[in-house]
């Protein structure tokens, strides 16, 4: 049987999330390389579905570019993204990808603003500050297969023993 409801808000309009201020959760943070070489910390963020908000579960990508002169992350930017996202003052990490870790599942509030690279227009994070949420109850579209890419809504996997061949 099909239901479907006409909804002018989930309507799709392109990639580019519009300017603005958004709660989201950060689904993945890992270390990256840029096709030119250069290093950077990429975030994947999901805009919050637990919150009324425009573009739920659409994705911003924030970066944080690996100096060239230094080999070296921006402190300042490290340290202001690991504020918004509300990680203890003081903590020690041994490892970048602790720290990265460490911020996976976090929430903030960011100001996305589009910006022009190289003729193409990018929406960017400018601005980071704490959620203004005090719980978070995002559901990620498919938490249990998150990496795959694949919409697996109603699968229900099988053992070996299960099957008649």
């Amino acid at each position: 049987m099909f239901n479907f409801q006409v909804n002018h808000d989930e309507a799709y309009d392109g990639n580019l999330i519009e300017e603005g201020t958004y709660e989201i959760i950060v689904h993945k943070a890992f270390e990256d390389v840029a096709k030119s070489g250069t290093m950077f910390i990429n975030l994947q963020l999901v805009v919050r579905n637990d919150v009324d908000q425009k573009y739920q579960n659409k994705y911003i990508f924030a970066s944080i570019w690996q100096s060239k002169q230094t080999g070296e992350y921006h402190k300042g930017m490290l340290n202001t993204v690991a504020k918004a996202l509300r990680i203890e003052n003081g903590k020690r990490y041994n490892s970048l990808e602790e720290l990265l870790n460490d911020f996976v599942g976090k929430t903030a509030r960011v100001t996305v603003k589009h910006e022009e690279y190289n003729g193409n227009v990018n929406a960017r994070v400018k601005a980071w500050e704490q959620s203004r949420c005090q719980t978070c109850n995002h559901q990620f579209k498919d938490s249990s297969n998150s990496n795959s890419g694949f919409n697996l809504d109603g699968f229900t996997p099988v053992d070996d023993s299960d099957l008649p061949f």
